[in-house]
């Protein structure tokens, strides 16, 4: 049986899978939650030797970080094919994961749009995480999961506010979903609410005079936004002039 490709131009296969991985990566970076860990858009390479070739920088256009042993071994990738590196538009880390982790920030630093972070970094070296965020300049970023069960609130959330005041390009900000709010009550209590409203957080943010939306991701009352202080002060800040509210 012929591979596609013996039907399809080359050209037009390489517009195909662009537009598969596009497709697929972008809906999975938007999911807040935590993806499976044996998730995959890589299979449609496995169709035949000539998709492999073709589509394997499209695949590198979106990364996912979940362990160090992962991202020691990207950042050899990327030292070895720098190229590889400058595809990178989407970046979803999950962890704090060493030096690598500085070194993938440093060699993607021109090519990254996205970023989607977990700050639940479980007491891990924090050096790799703030070099590559200080190399970084992102236009989206979104912050995954919610706040409970952090081990490095003060220090990961200090790390944040460091490299938000030097993002010159920042859009779109999203908070990370509230955490079984029903379960606690309209007052707020949820385990979330601390990092969702971090004064600190709220007040770097108000410095970036291109940011443009801000996302809360449900902390709805009644239908209603509830708004803290620090929210209030982000909204009304001269700097930062948000113009929509999600």
């Amino acid at each position: 049986m012929p591979c596609i490709n013996d039907v399809l131009p080359t050209e037009l296969l390489d517009q195909i899978l662009e537009s598969y991985f596009q497709h697929t990566e972008d809906y999975r970076f938007s999911m807040m939650a935590a993806n499976h860990p044996t998730y995959t858009g890589a299979n449609a390479l496995l169709t035949c030797r000539e998709w492999r070739q073709i589509g394997t920088p499209h695949l590198y256009e979106s990364v996912e970080l979940r362990s160090s042993t992962q991202t020691a071994a990207l950042a050899r990738t990327f030292r070895k094919k720098p190229q590889l590196a400058s595809r990178v538009k989407l970046l979803r880390v999950e962890g704090a994961f060493g030096p690598a982790l500085g070194e993938i920030g440093e060699l993607c630093a021109a090519s990254v749009e996205c970023l989607s972070l977990s700050l639940d970094v479980r007491g891990e070296d924090l050096q790799g995480y703030e070099r590559m965020l200080a190399k970084l300049s992102p236009r989206h970023v979104t912050i995954l999961g919610d706040s409970e069960g952090f081990t490095l609130w003060e220090p990961i959330v200090a790390v944040l506010c460091r490299s938000i005041k030097r993002w010159g390009r920042l859009e779109y900000f999203a908070f990370p979903s509230s955490t079984d709010a029903d379960e606690y009550g309209a007052q707020g209590d949820a385990p979330g609410t601390e990092l969702e409203y971090s004064p600190e957080l709220c007040k770097a943010l108000a410095t970036r005079a291109t940011l443009r939306t801000v996302c809360l991701n449900g902390d709805l009352i009644d239908g209603v936004f509830a708004l803290s202080k620090p929210i209030l002060s982000l909204l009304s800040s001269e700097t930062a002039p948000v113009s929509r509210l999600v």
